[in-house]
């Protein structure tokens, strides 16, 4: 893309999420950082097991971070970028999944017929959630709802569409390939 002035910079930011005014729920840097982490560290078992051995530690984390991150963002739109860059927001998200791996890894690892499907399509899912948030964030932007009913309308949608989205996308053999590099067979 050639940027020609001021002008284009500023739109080519904006497109990027670098200052989060057009794209307020997408952050390329954050979320890169995060799906790294997720990708070359918390992979690791034995990232995994000194997790497990903290899981109360970091749930207690979570809990206060979490309280804390409510008093003071209650009311503001939980998408909006001045939010979800402050400090408190991203110590309460990192705390917070610091205790889920702990407290699955401690308490869920279990195998049946849901769990077994899970895991196939994990990959997917993590590629696909952010998303179908996105395109819920946008049809709700504009509405009146109450912020709680938004919240519980993404989650509906993020835990219900984006496993359909997933096994759609893995049943045709070219578009799995695109968009999650999961080679034909």
């Amino acid at each position: 893309m050639l940027i020609k002035g001021q002008a284009d910079l500023d739109v080519f930011k904006k497109m990027y999420g670098i200052d989060g005014e057009i794209v307020e729920s997408y952050r390329f840097g954050i979320y890169t950082a995060a799906f790294l982490l997720g990708y070359y560290v918390f992979s690791q078992n034995i990232v995994i097991e000194v997790l497990k051995k903290w899981r109360f530690v970091s749930t207690l984390a979570a809990v206060v971070s979490g309280v804390y991150f409510i008093y003071r963002a209650y009311g503001i739109y939980y998408s909006h970028s001045s939010l979800l860059s402050t400090w408190y927001a991203n110590l309460f998200t990192y705390c917070m999944i610091l205790a889920i791996f702990g407290m699955f890894a401690a308490y869920g690892d279990k195998k049946n017929a849901v769990t077994e499907w899970l895991g196939k399509i994990s990959f997917p899912v993590y590629i696909l959630h952010i998303p179908v948030i996105l395109i819920a964030l946008s049809l709700l932007q504009k509405t009146e709802l109450a912020i709680g009913v938004q919240y519980v309308i993404v989650a509906f949608a993020a835990y219900l569409f984006t496993p359909l989205v997933a096994v759609l996308i893995e049943k045709i053999p070219v578009v799995r390939y695109l968009i999650l590099g999961i080679s034909i067979e």
